[in-house]
């Protein structure tokens, strides 16, 4: 009698509670309280009292006691709710990557597709507004719609993810390029004899036209990867945000060609 008064108790303190909660968005959004300019991120809005409701339900269970009905209701739904946490779990840290990465001169070029991606979002956490109409209703853990919500935001998000994925490989081979150019300079001599001047300017020229083929080689690359960049954003060579871009990469080479410079320099004043 004690046990069951016990659950029952249980049960009358989180039927409100338990069922209040379901009806809570799917996500929240929060802005960094430190960081006001960076960008608000997203989190999966299951209530931790859910979460202990599972469990003491499946342990309820497992000992054989009676579960009280609206929480056994709940229960019931569990491996649904779990799917649906772990999908929007992905799709969350998809996004938050996508936000928290994002270089200011990427933005820009995703604007369209990071537009569509929060409009899309906003049906689960509330605030999603029509031109001209009311605020549309968020999905909570009780709608019915939910498997598509999911499918939708995530084929937009890996999209994008993908994408930046993809800017994000082509820019650190840039760099990689860049600075193997930097690891050797473009002078060189014996350091065991001394030699002629002719000797000298030979091993120069030699050593200089292998410096400038890897860089040569190494700048037609980096247009490719430009271009591979490009095509996977599918925007016009002549839109201003794409231009900025390539003054960014280009900035990027600069500074590589720099320090191959600052390296041979300092190689004359130490050899």
């Amino acid at each position: 009698d004690f046990e069951r008064n016990q659950i029952e108790a249980w049960g009358d303190s989180i039927e409100s509670s338990s069922q209040a909660k379901l009806k809570n968005p799917l996500l929240r959004k929060e802005e960094h309280p430190d960081l006001p300019d960076a960008p608000a991120l997203l989190y999966v809005n299951f209530d931790p009292l859910l979460v202990r409701l599972l469990r003491e339900v499946k342990y309820f269970l497992l000992l054989g006691f009676q579960v009280p009905g609206t929480a056994l209701e709940i229960y019931q739904h569990s491996e649904v709710f779990r799917r649906h946490m772990g999908n929007l779990d992905l799709i969350v840290n998809m996004y938050n990557n996508i936000q928290t990465t994002l270089l200011p001169v990427e933005r820009p070029l995703l604007g369209n597709q990071l537009a569509k991606i929060n409009k899309l979002l906003a049906q689960g956490i509330g605030g999603a507004k029509a031109k001209g109409k009311a605020p549309a209703k968020s999905l909570n853990w009780k709608s019915s719609n939910i498997e598509l919500f999911i499918n939708e935001s995530m084929s937009e998000v890996s999209e994008v993810n993908g994408t930046l994925a993809v800017l994000k490989s082509n820019l650190k081979r840039v760099e990689e390029l860049l600075d193997s150019w930097s690891q050797q300079s473009l002078f060189t001599r014996n350091p065991n004899k001394s030699s002629s001047i002719e000797d000298f300017e030979q091993l120069q020229k030699l050593k200089r036209q292998q410096r400038y083929s890897l860089i040569k080689d190494g700048g037609t690359e980096v247009h490719k990867l430009l271009k591979d960049s490009n095509r996977k954003l599918k925007v016009s060579q002549g839109l201003p945000d794409w231009k900025a871009y390539v003054d960014f990469i280009n900035n990027i080479v600069v500074s590589g060609l720099t320090r191959v410079v600052v390296v041979s320099l300092d190689a004359i004043e130490h050899q």
